[in-house]
């Protein structure tokens, strides 16, 4: 063997064990920041958890189906139902089939939701479209036992809105008085759901599918 050669074996081998360290430390930071997203989670600090979530979407070979799963729990706490539907998006295409179902219900939980806030907000079609939208992923899905009752349990939820949505031909004027008349409605919603917010305690950090909320996978 030639020196050139002999020189190479060892760089070779030091290459390989620092790509193995720097492996093993991103593995690490990922742990650690998945575990700090969980934390402040069940502190319903949304805001902190999906900044830890968010960085483990980076990088993240182990579980990247998971790390966007996360990252849409926080945004549909944060009340972000479209950012919550693009990160649910995302990782139902990366789950595998054991996962899909439980993300899939989070999915159309996030557009039943957004198609709701659509709708409170005069914009008749695109409440529609989410709503439609929601309805196609729930077909879709090949849940079990409870998960099954969930998904059915939705699909009714969503039909029964998508039927009493109005005719999007209806009168352009019309169409905006009902949009003025939902934006009073949203402020005094908000007003009272302030006033409920200080004199209650806090509610459970975990969704519940009968109230379209979202479920953990840990």
């Amino acid at each position: 063997m030639t020196r050139r050669g002999r020189w190479l074996l060892p760089a070779l081998a030091w290459l390989v064990v620092a790509v193995m360290a720097l492996a093993g430390l991103r593995t690490a930071v990922l742990l650690v920041d998945s575990w700090q997203g969980q934390q402040r989670y069940r502190q319903q600090d949304y805001a902190a958890a999906r900044t830890a979530f968010a960085r483990t979407t980076v990088l993240n070979p182990m579980s990247a189906w998971s790390a966007h799963f996360n990252v849409g729990t926080a945004d549909y706490k944060l009340g972000d139902f479209e950012g919550a539907r693009d990160e649910f998006s995302r990782a139902l295409s990366l789950a595998s089939q054991g996962h899909t179902c439980t993300v899939g219900l989070n999915l159309a939980w996030s557009l039943e939701a957004l198609g709701g806030t659509q709708r409170d907000g005069g914009q008749t079609a695109a409440a529609r479209q989410s709503l439609d939208a929601a309805d196609h992923v729930l077909a879709g899905l090949d849940c079990s036992s409870q998960q099954a009752t969930q998904r059915a349990e939705t699909q009714q939820r969503v039909q029964s809105t998508l039927d009493q949505l109005p005719d999007t031909g209806s009168d352009p004027a019309a169409d905006e008085r009902a949009r003025q008349d939902a934006l009073r409605r949203r402020e005094q919603q908000a007003q009272e759901a302030n006033q409920q917010q200080r004199a209650s305690a806090s509610p459970s950090a975990r969704g519940s599918s009968a109230s379209g909320g979202v479920q953990r996978n840990w």
